[in-house]
């Protein structure tokens, strides 16, 4: 099993998302891409419960496929 993301980090990629969208197929499945605390793109899939809020299953590293959904192709300085 993988190490968890600190929720810090959820949260930053909340509050700094380059990319949020509905999940294609899924009825209530988003991704999110944004940067953790320290600067780095990670990706999170979760679910919106209403209210501002969400229900957080999957959050990790941004996967180098998924650079294609930012604009400029992930490249940020």
């Amino acid at each position: 099993m993988g190490r968890q993301k600190p929720i810090s980090d959820i949260r930053w990629a909340f509050n700094t998302a380059k990319y949020d969208n509905i999940v294609e197929g899924f009825d209530n499945k988003y991704l999110l891409i944004g940067f953790n605390t320290k600067g780095n793109l990670i990706e999170v899939i979760y679910s919106d419960l209403g209210e501002n809020t969400a229900s957080v299953f999957h959050a990790m590293r941004c996967r180098k496929e998924l650079l294609v959904l930012l604009p400029y192709g992930g490249i940020y300085e």
